[in-house]
């Protein structure tokens, strides 16, 4: 039985198989993980303990699944073999961990307990895989952060929105966060409506979530989540299997929703920015040359993950600045030349492997939606910045290894060697003729 034969029974919620439930519900949580922090508004911590404590239960339940299939000899014969950038990922994950022996984070726990929740992640995403179809588990990941993204964004528009505001909170929940969160999350959905769902009601439940998701968004008032997710899925749309009528159809409905929207979203700036700050993407100018002073100093090893928030620059005195608003800005303030050199190779090994499989009809599909994904974080790492990648990195390694060797037997090929052509006399004897001098 294939993958999309039960991909979306009842609204994609429920699973036949006992891992693909837990890979499902562990996404979901990711989803909504945000939300669960803020609900602990007066205890931060609290709140970063309760979320950081679901991925331990995760990881616990997964891990005693995977011990008792190889006691009782039921885990099969699924060999994984991790491509170049998810092998680069592992070493900026290794590289990251050794710059916490100079780190200037102000609690060294705090910053190793951060560092531990990625590599957390990312071991229960090897391990589903481990235990799972591949194809079936990366489809489950999709409809599990959909499903868990859309119930965030939701409740953000139902409890968290205040009229004339950006949807979030300054601190907890910021706008910007949210535009991430959506952003990734409707590029994944593109693909489940046109890829998995197969009946209609199915495509309609589907884009339902991504109409909640787009409010959201709009409500967040994310300038570079905005831009990147109209650039995106202009990139995933020239990548897809589509039709050219149909691309060009789709091309005209996003360039008429842009131009409707563009109006509104400048309005809206200059009504709750002063003129100056949109000029200067919100003072982040000043921002980025004043990291780019203390990079200098330190310029290849850099300050230590998880640094910026305690030891980079201040320039506002209402708002603490947890990153340096620029990916590669924050990657060399925080691991050096040594984190960006080794980014800017996972993200180019990252699209050489999508492009090598989009040459192929049955893999073109998830390389378009891996281009796409890998197009809006770039274009968000422009003024945004995260402590690692701007790019989910648990995402980022469930996708190269969808998109794996692995699951393309069509790589694995013996050459083809040409015998030579047997001389014209030789075939006439072999078929009884006699040659006469």
């Amino acid at each position: 039985m294939t993958a999309n034969s039960y991909i979306v029974p009842r609204v994609g919620v429920y699973s036949r198989s006992y891992t693909e439930a837990l890979g499902f519900l562990f996404w979901f949580d990711l989803g909504i993980k945000p939300m669960v922090v803020f609900l602990f508004a007066n205890d931060p911590a609290a709140g970063t303990l309760a979320a950081n404590l679901l991925d331990a239960a995760f990881f616990s339940v997964i891990f005693l699944s995977l011990v008792m299939r190889i006691v009782l000899h039921r885990l099969g014969e699924n060999e994984i073999h991790l491509p170049t950038a998810a092998k680069l990922l592992i070493t900026f994950l290794a590289w990251s961990a050794i710059s916490l022996l100079w780190t200037h984070a102000d609690s060294l726990n705090s910053a190793a307990g951060y560092w531990g929740i990625i590599v957390l992640d990312i071991v229960i995403v090897l391990m589903l895989i481990r235990m799972s179809d591949l194809d079936q588990i990366g489809v489950r990941a999709l409809q599990g952060l959909v499903l868990g993204t859309t119930l965030l964004a939701f409740l953000a528009l139902a409890f968290v929105s205040k009229s004339g505001e950006r949807l979030g909170d300054a601190e907890l929940l910021h706008p910007n966060s949210i535009g991430n969160y959506v952003g990734v999350a409707l590029l994944c959905n593109i693909y489940l409506i046109t890829q998995v769902a197969r009946r209609r009601r199915d495509q309609l439940f589907w884009m339902g979530c991504e109409l909640i998701m787009v409010l959201a968004l709009l409500r967040s008032m994310s300038k570079t989540s905005m831009v990147a997710i109209v650039l995106a899925g202009f990139v995933y749309l020239l990548r897809s299997n589509q039709s050219a009528r149909r691309k060009w159809g789709v091309a005209l409905l996003l360039a008429g929703a842009l131009a409707v929207a563009t109006p509104f979203v400048i309005d809206t700036l200059y009504h709750n920015q002063t003129k100056s700050e949109v000029e200067t993407f919100s003072g982040r100018t000043q921002l980025w040359l004043e990291t780019w002073d203390m990079i200098r100093d330190n310029p290849v090893v850099g300050y230590g993950f998880f640094s910026f928030r305690n030891y980079g620059p201040q320039i506002f005195s209402d708002i603490k600045l947890v990153h340096a608003h620029n990916e590669w800005l924050n990657l060399w303030f925080s691991l050096g030349l040594v984190g960006v050199v080794l980014a800017f190779l996972i993200y180019a090994t990252y699209l050489r492997q999508m492009f090598q499989i989009s040459k192929w009809p049955q893999s073109a599909p998830k390389a378009a939606l891996a281009i796409a994904l890998v197009s809006f974080t770039l274009v968000r790492g422009i003024t945004e910045a995260t402590n690692s990648l701007v790019y989910p990195m648990a995402l980022m390694f469930l996708i190269l290894l969808w998109t794996g060797e692995r699951r393309m037997p069509f790589y694995r090929y013996e050459p083809v060697v040409a015998r030579p052509v047997a001389p014209s006399h030789a075939l006439r004897g072999s078929a009884g003729f006699r040659l006469e001098n």
